[in-house]
């Protein structure tokens, strides 16, 4: 996560408007109201729950995602009232009854707001993974995309259910920043006796086994040398 990703910033901004119809909908179902410094401290914990949950939601479901922010806010209010027990010497079981009650009443109240948040939310965030796996190669003079180890292989698998074999490719790697060429690389030369199907399939292989087999850093990008279509 970077501060200069506005998708994290919509996310957050979403994360607010999802705190306040939250307590805009508590406040409906109770009649009560609450202090500026409750409102406050609420959309806060929101806030951090939010980008708790966007460092954490890497590769998960958006129900997982979702889960996460639930499972995040749920701490943060059970260890504030905890807290507030503790420090006004009113831990009984009368505080432990108001806890559970707290905790099942958000969780009925939220649980469906948070996945609909969660299922926004992901989809913003691997939009923002898919953009951060794929680099232009422009900065080094080269007409091309070079690609993250995963990435690389889902993009592998796309050439070969497009029937367009990979003839090979090469290694980069990001520093600092910048992307530099490496002095690894892959080829697959056609054999004479095999299809062009058998050829694809082979090109297919030989590229994941390549780049499976690579040491597996997040810093080494991969590029593709594929058949031209007709």
């Amino acid at each position: 996560m970077k501060l200069t990703d506005k998708r994290f910033w919509i996310f957050e901004g979403f994360t607010i408007v999802y705190a306040i119809a939250m307590l805009m909908l508590v406040i409906a179902l109770s009649g009560k109201s609450f202090s500026v410094d409750f409102l406050l401290i609420f959309v806060g914990g929101s806030c951090i729950s939010g980008a708790i949950t966007w460092l954490l939601g890497n590769s998960k479901h958006w129900f997982a995602f979702g889960l996460i922010h639930e499972g995040v806010m749920l701490f943060m209010i059970v260890t504030s009232l905890w807290i507030s027990a503790i420090i006004y010497n009113q831990f009984d079981s009368i505080a432990i009854a108001i806890i559970l009650y707290t905790m099942t009443a958000f969780v009925a109240i939220s649980i469906i707001p948070t996945l609909a948040l969660a299922y926004f939310g992901h989809g913003l965030f691997q939009k923002c993974k898919e953009k951060t796996d794929a680099f232009s190669l422009g900065d080094i003079g080269i007409n091309g995309i070079a690609y993250s180890r995963n990435r690389a292989l889902k993009i592998a698998e796309i050439y070969y259910h497009s029937n367009r074999a990979i003839l090979g490719g090469d290694v980069y790697k990001m520093e600092n920043g910048r992307i530099t060429l490496t002095l690894d690389s892959w080829y697959c030369d056609k054999i004479s006796s095999e299809s062009p199907s058998e050829y694809v399939r082979r090109c297919y292989i030989v590229t994941t086994d390549y780049i499976s087999k690579y040491p597996n850093n997040a810093n080494f990008l991969f590029g593709f040398v594929v058949d031209a279509q007709d």
